[in-house]
C-alpha cells in the first residue's frame, strides 16, 4: 500500500474549465474547445498579426427569440452559450477577423428533444437582441455549421412547434 487516505467526506472536486485559448497566426489555425465540442477554423489571412483567440463558455443566457428553444430544449435562457474573443495579447486589445471563420458545433442529438430536426442555428447577440446567422444544421451527423465574420455572445436555438396549453380543473 503507497498510501490511505481516511476521511468522512470525499475531496471537493476540482471545477471543470470554462475557457479555451490559441494562438492563431496570419497563416492560419485552429482551436477546439473540449468543454462544449465547439471547433473554429482560421484561414490563412484571417488575422493580420497573432492573436490570442478565446473561447469561454457563458451561462444564463437571455431568453431566446420567439418559438425557439436553447440546444438542450430549454425555453428559460439558462442553457449554454459562449463568448469568442481575439486579441493582440492576453487582456489586450479586441479584434475583429478579416475573413470568415468557419465555427462546427457538434451537439448530442441522442436525447429527446422537441427542437424540429434540422432547424438548429447559431445566433450572435447584438445591441437589439439575438441575431440568427446562416448556416447548415446536419442531424444525421449532430453538427452545426456556420460562418462568423464578428466575434460576440452566441448560442445555438433550433426551432420549435411545442404548444403549451393550459389547464382547467373544474371543481
Amino acid at each position: 500500500r503507497i498510501w490511505q487516505m481516511t476521511t468522512d467526506k470525499p475531496p471537493t472536486p476540482l471545477p471543470l474549465p470554462t475557457s479555451t485559448t490559441a494562438t492563431i497566426t496570419p497563416d492560419g489555425g485552429e482551436l477546439v474547445s473540449e468543454i462544449d465540442q465547439t471547433h473554429y477554423d482560421f484561414a490563412p489571412g484571417t488575422f493580420t498579426a497573432t492573436v490570442q483567440f478565446t473561447h469561454v463558455m457563458w451561462s444564463n443566457l437571455p431568453p431566446p427569440p420567439p418559438n425557439h428553444v436553447t440546444i438542450d430544449g430549454s425555453s428559460s435562457g439558462l442553457s449554454r452559450g459562449f463568448e469568442a474573443t481575439a486579441t493582440l495579447s492576453p487582456g489586450g486589445l479586441l479584434l475583429q477577423a478579416a475573413r470568415r471563420v468557419t465555427v462546427t458545433i457538434d451537439y448530442d442529438d441522442d436525447k429527446p428533444s422537441i427542437i424540429i430536426p434540422g432547424s438548429r442555428s447559431l445566433w450572435r447577440l447584438a445591441e437589439a437582441g439575438w441575431v440568427q446567422l446562416p448556416g447548415a444544421d446536419n442531424p444525421e451527423q449532430a453538427t452545426l455549421t456556420t460562418l462568423v465574420d464578428h466575434f460576440s455572445y452566441f448560442a445555438v436555438f433550433g426551432e420549435t412547434r411545442h404548444v403549451y396549453l393550459p389547464t382547467v380543473v373544474k371543481k
